[in-house]
């Protein structure tokens, strides 16, 4: 796992290889297991998807968030606050006592401009290899800004960001999202 910490065109950083080989198959395993259960956010009612479909983990595994490997390998993000220093945003990240987390998969899809509803977004860019599919680049639209991310790797960036995901041509572009609140109460 590398972390980089960036500050133009705003702060964010970006982290490589952030599932070893094996989290990583296990992760795809239970994707696998888990689209029989996806819906396409247009049908929930997202507007601003095309041909996405979506599951929220958290729902799933409501009851027993450690049946989930997935649930399990992304806290993993918490444990990096030495390497995420140089993020300012990220000391968001040791304040946030609630997160969620939502598989996303695309088939000749994309998902238009918005900004996520929480303090910190971090999006996980998965797919089998070789590469099944053509475009759907992560786009801060606002910045014209598209990150180098590669298959593996996570983005965490403040979610007032807008962003987008470009047309994916083909199936099998996945990523997980994961969004850090503060719940006061």
């Amino acid at each position: 796992m590398q972390v980089k910490n960036y500050k133009e065109p705003f702060y964010h950083s970006i982290i490589t290889d952030f599932y070893t080989p094996s989290e990583l198959e296990e992760v795809f395993v239970e994707i696998e297991d888990l689209k029989v259960h996806l819906s396409d956010t247009r049908d929930e009612g997202d507007p601003r998807s095309d041909n996405m479909k979506a599951l929220h983990l958290d729902k799933v595994y409501k009851d027993n968030r450690g049946d989930s490997k997935i649930l399990q390998y992304n806290r993993k993000i918490f444990e990096l606050q030495e390497e995420l220093k140089d993020n300012i945003f990220a000391e968001y990240l040791q304040m946030c006592n609630f997160d969620v987390t939502q598989l996303n998969y695309y088939h000749n899809g994309l998902y238009h401009e918005h900004k996520d509803h929480a303090v910190l977004s971090a999006v996980s860019l998965l797919h089998k290899e070789p590469k099944p599919y053509t475009g759907g680049e992560l786009v801060f639209t606002d910045y014209r800004f598209t990150p180098d991310l590669q298959n593996n790797s996570v983005i965490l960036f403040p979610s007032f960001m807008t962003h987008a995901v470009e047309p994916v041509l083909g199936s099998g572009r996945h990523s997980l999202n994961q969004f850090f609140f503060v719940h006061i109460g």
